[in-house]
This record gives structure tokens, sequence and C-alpha cells, in this order.
């Protein structure tokens, strides 16, 4: 059964909603198809050298259509718990046939973390630049268990700073959708540079600990907003992030 267990900080208007429908379309947004594809593909390689365990207690943040929910299906680890947060119920739908039976979901800002009170042992949120911020850093530091880990992806600075500067309605800080009803919407988008990056998680308290890159080389298809980018230019970001 697919539960969304609602929190108060959740009632605010969700800067996805009006995109979720439609944002797993590759016809109608094929950039987004790559680029979770890429990033599912990061992420996956560095859950493979995860220690799961009977008790580990997990959560996929800002999960959309979840990365690690559907990984948990195929290759059924050991855990305890794990939970499955997005602020936009539109795109926390996406995970309802994703994720093992026992995930609960919750409905939920992912800077407002802290208020499902666990200590997670491993943290996963894919595309999360909409909420790469300093409060999102402080709440993953407050949420993660002692020698917990996150896994968190970006698209690339490399690809957010070329492609953004091209076009006059572009934004350095947000992404613009085109809908299918034809309406412009824009939401968050925070990419930084892999060193600012690091310093961002830091003054959280958390270390990186690996960055690895996909590269547009290594993408199924290359829609027209990565045309620019030569074939080892970095398109997707992951950085491997510890807990002392």
């Amino acid at each position: 059964m697919f539960i969304v267990k609602l929190k108060p900080e959740s009632a605010k208007t969700a800067p996805y909603d009006p995109v979720g429908h439609e944002y797993y379309d590759p016809r109608k947004h094929p950039t987004c198809d790559v680029f979770g594809e890429a990033s599912a593909a990061l992420i996956e390689g560095a859950l493979q050298r995860f220690d799961f365990r009977s008790d580990s207690a997990l959560c996929d943040l800002g999960a959309g259509r979840s990365v690690l929910g559907s990984w948990a299906i195929r290759h059924r680890p050991a855990f305890g718990s794990m939970d499955i947060v997005d602020q936009s119920e539109t795109m926390l739908a996406w995970s309802e046939d994703r994720c093992p039976e026992s995930a609960e979901f919750y409905l939920l800002d992912a800077e407002q973390l802290p208020a499902l009170g666990r200590k997670f042992d491993l943290v996963v949120a894919s595309l999360a630049d909409p909420f790469n911020t300093e409060t999102l850093w402080r709440a993953v530091e407050d949420s993660l268990a002692a020698g917990g880990q996150c896994l968190f992806t970006t698209p690339s600075f490399h690809w957010a700073t070329t492609f953004r500067d091209r076009g006059p309605e572009e934004m350095q800080d947000a992404a613009l959708f085109e809908l299918s009803s034809g309406a412009r919407h824009y939401v968050p988008s925070y990419v930084y540079r892999d060193d600012d990056q690091v310093d961002l998680v830091a003054r959280a308290g958390l270390r990186v600990t690996e960055i690895r890159h996909a590269t547009r080389a290594t993408l199924t298809s290359c829609p027209p907003k990565l045309s620019h980018l030569t074939p080892d230019s970095p398109v997707i970001t992951l950085f491997r992030i510890m807990k002392a």
C-alpha cells in the first residue's frame, strides 16, 4: 500500500508540483531523462560498496522516482528501515511501485529531515540541486548516524554554467521547464564548483570522501541542452559524504 505520512512543514506548495506529472516523460523532458539515468548509475555503483546490515536505516531524500528503492528491489540488500521523502506529492507518487513493501513514504521538505526523528546510516539524494543549501546540509548532519554517509548528485557545474549562460531566459540558480501546457516554470537549482560544494558540506560538519563524474560520452543519448558539450565533459557529479 502506498502511504503518505503528512508533516506540518509540507503544507506549502512544492516547487516541483507543476512539473511532477510529466517530469519522467522522456519525450517532453529528455534532459531530465538522461540526467536521471546518469545519476542512478553513479549512485548504484556507490551502493554496491555500502555495508548494508539488518538494522540499517536508509533514506531517499527528494526521491521522486526512487533510485534507492528501485535498486533495493533488484538487489534485496539487508536493511532495517527505508524512508522515501519528497516535498512534492506528485513527485513522490512516482515511487509507489518502485520500493520495497516495508518502505515508508513522507511528504516533507528536505530541509526538515530531522522532523522524522531518525538517525540514518545512509541518505541518498539524487539530482538534489533544488535543495542544495546550508540548511539542508545542517539537516543531513543532524539526521545521520555516526559513521553514516550521504550519496548526493547534482548536474555538473560545467554543464550548469555553460548551458545557463547561453540563453536570456536561463538563470544560474534555477532550472527552466517548458511544460506541455505551454507554460514555463522555474525551480531552484543550486550547483557549485566541486571545491565550493566540498566547503558547503564541511561547514555543516560533514566530509566529502569521494567525487565522481558521468561524462557526456557515457550517456545513452544527447538531448539538445547537452549538445554543446564535448564527449569528456562532466554532466553529473556524485559526492560521497561522511559523518565522523
